[in-house]
């Protein structure tokens, strides 16, 4: 088998692998969004979580996911920084 005939059929087969994981990633993403997005309401997105009850907010982890963010870029930043301009 010729090197160029190899070349593209692994280039075919890793090309329909990641066609395949898109469309499983889209799809996900779509049914969550398609069943979860008419839950969302202001008071879900503020009020205090419940542990043992339906109903419970995510106030407190979106707060904690912001302020992760935050700190990260805060770290991350100036390190990232150092190399670029040496």
């Amino acid at each position: 088998m010729h090197p160029k005939r190899t070349d593209k059929i692994a280039t075919g087969i890793i090309y329909a692998v990641v066609a395949t994981v898109v469309a499983i990633l889209v799809f996900l993403i779509g049914y969550i969004l398609y069943n979860g997005v008419p839950d969302i309401t202001w008071h879900f997105l503020t009020s205090q979580a419940q542990s043992f009850s339906a109903g419970g907010g995510i106030r407190d982890q979106l707060f904690n996911s912001l302020y992760l963010l935050v700190l990260t870029l805060i770290i991350s930043f100036p390190i990232a920084m150092g190399p670029a301009f040496t």
